[in-house]
């Protein structure tokens, strides 16, 4: 076999040829220690030899600190109880830190796509009420119940005020932008005499398209 005696010289003596046995041996026993995730049954010592081998953290809160994020992105202060729970589990699966990392990006850029769509609808569920009660009131009439549904709010402590209005329905839709809630608050205002004299509101100007479009700002705000 004269291919098989071109690779014998190349070791010049059985010496080389025993040299290059040893270190196929060394490569094949240490390649076996990293080649599989560590069983059930495995060692502490050699579950933290093959944590060492493939670059795991000794605790998983060393994933985080190493965190690498795509284009600048950080996780934020409610992200990060997530992502502690995150980091155990991945820890327990003896999953690669790039794991980790593409994971998280995937999170943070479908929880930015969610948080714009929700943003988008609001907008236009707010611009729809809008023009459904201007159109079921008439101009003067929105104004001054629109009003009156701001005041029954106004000595409520901020706090709870906006927990109230920015509480969602069952079908996600804002509470201080639904309008069959929106006309519930201004009938509420005007069972109270001292609520519903504080809604009117003068218009030094005498232009109530003014005091509307003022009226629409406020809203929309």
């Amino acid at each position: 076999d004269e291919t098989a005696l071109k690779q014998l010289k190349r070791f010049g003596d059985i010496s080389g040829l025993w040299k290059k046995l040893v270190n196929q041996d060394k490569v094949i026993r240490e390649t076996r220690k990293t080649a599989g995730r560590p069983g059930k049954d495995a060692t502490p010592e050699e579950v933290a030899e093959y944590r060492k081998a493939t670059g795991i953290p000794e605790k998983p809160e060393g994933y985080l600190e190493n965190l690498k994020l795509a284009d600048g992105k950080v996780l934020g202060d409610n992200d990060k109880p997530i992502f502690n729970e995150f980091a155990k589990a991945m820890h327990e699966a003896h999953a690669p830190p790039e794991y980790v990392g593409k994971v998280a990006d995937w999170y943070l850029g479908h929880m930015e796509k969610l948080a714009t769509s929700q943003a988008e609808e609001d907008d236009r569920f707010r611009v729809e009420t809008r023009d459904t009660l201007r159109d079921e009131w008439g101009p003067a009439d929105f104004t001054r119940n629109v009003n009156k549904a701001k005041v029954l709010f106004k000595d409520v402590p901020e706090e709870i005020r906006l927990g109230i209005l920015h509480a969602r329905m069952p079908d996600g839709r804002l509470v201080g932008d639904h309008p069959a809630l929106i006309k519930l608050f201004a009938d509420l205002a005007s069972q109270i005499p001292k609520l519903d004299a504080a809604s009117i509101v003068p218009s030094a100007s005498g232009d109530p398209g003014r005091v509307i479009d003022q009226e629409i700002k406020d809203i929309e705000k």
